[in-house]
């Protein structure tokens, strides 16, 4: 019989990985909006940035699945404006 602890597995290499997709997803949309300022045809500015977008969402969802529900609320808590509300209120020594 296995126990419990046996059956799971480390989460750290999943978690590496969805982070560097996200990462990734990041740079891709950052790319995306510096084509239009290339010396490129309109074609191909169209055809590189519609490419660097689908990419960029596929590696999101990727990286959001890989990552998991309680880090992604975690990410979201630290960026929520109720919490950096509550972090200027406070006193300061």
């Amino acid at each position: 019989m296995t126990t419990k602890k046996q059956q799971q597995k480390p989460k750290v290499p999943l978690l590496v990985i969805g982070i560097i997709c996200l990462f990734l997803s990041s740079v891709l949309w950052i790319g995306a909006a510096v084509i239009p300022f290339t010396a490129l045809s309109i074609g191909q500015k169209a055809m590189i940035i519609t490419g660097l977008l689908i990419i960029a969402e596929l590696l999101f969802w990727v990286g959001t699945v890989c990552v998991g529900k309680e880090f992604i609320t975690k990410i979201k808590s630290l960026y929520s404006y109720k919490n950096w509300k509550a972090r200027n209120d406070q006193p300061k020594p």
